[in-house]
């Protein structure tokens, strides 16, 4: 025999069909003893055909079971018994409501409401403030992938040019007459002092024959500026292994698998919370 499926059904109490230790009654039982003065401060002289409350305690306990989109949640409130029963027979919120609640509604207030709720499961001896989680994301930053700055790579190059300096340095002082602790400055000082008590022009045009003095002068001072721009890498970099040249805070990190499947590394930012 086939069932009939439009008999009159009385209005039927959802909270028969709720599991007695689903975590919407303590979720309840702890948003019921929340201030929502500010709450309520942001719908003065605006019409709402949902108690703000409600909606509140719907979006939480959205987020409780990982459903963030607000057609998601519209959805949830049409077919989950709990959900429904939170409305207490009262429609269900189109998406658009709720995103307006979130997005609108709640900026002011959603830190105030929700260090409240985790001071009460505090009192309640859930949660003892022993310890300190740490989550990340990484988002690509807006830079150019292929001007990338390699801490080590500026460590090697550094000792590398250090060595070359302490090798020529004191051979360069002992043809000028120089003491062998002098350093690249003073070096610098001494052939300027030098080119302009001779006389001699430097000169850096196509064609032009520079003097042994001049050759030198540019080999220092090439030197000093390399040592500089190493420096300054490395207080850039400060404990980071990578920065880019077109963005200094990005740092370079390997993402997740593209539709090409590259798997290379990219200018990125690490987000922790």
């Amino acid at each position: 025999m086939k069932r009939s499926r439009n008999q009159l059904v009385l209005p039927f109490n959802y909270e028969v069909l709720i599991d007695e230790n689903d975590p919407v009654w303590k979720l309840v039982e702890i948003c019921d003893t929340l201030d929502y003065t500010r709450l309520y401060d942001e719908y003065l002289r605006h019409w709402r055909a949902i108690d703000p409350v409600v909606m509140f305690e719907i979006l939480v306990f959205a987020y409780m079971n990982r459903i963030y989109s607000s057609r998601a949640i519209e959805k949830a409130c049409k077919t989950d018994v709990r959900f429904m029963w939170l409305l207490q027979g009262e429609s269900a919120p189109d998406h658009a409501t709720i995103a307006r609640f979130q997005n609108e509604r709640l900026t002011d207030v959603i830190e105030d409401l929700f260090v409240q709720l985790v001071m009460k499961l505090h009192e309640l001896g859930e949660i003892k403030f022993n310890n300190i989680f740490i989550d990340g994301t990484k988002i690509e930053a807006n830079a150019n992938r292929y001007t990338f700055v390699w801490a080590k790579t500026v460590e090697k190059n550094l000792q590398k040019l250090n060595a070359k300096i302490n090798q020529e340095l004191p051979e360069l002082c002992q043809k000028y007459g120089m003491s062998e602790t002098a350093s690249l400055a003073d070096v610098i000082e001494f052939l300027m002092n030098a080119r302009d008590l001779l006389g001699i022009q430097f000169v850096y045009s196509r064609g032009k024959h520079k003097t042994e003095l001049q050759r030198d002068y540019d080999r220092i001072y090439e030197y000093l500026e390399r040592i500089e721009r190493y420096h300054e890498s490395q207080a850039i970099l400060g404990t980071r292994k990578s920065y880019s040249k077109t963005d200094l805070d990005a740092t370079f990190m390997r993402m997740k698998e593209d539709h090409m499947r590259n798997g290379q590394l990219k200018p990125a930012y690490n987000v922790q919370i």
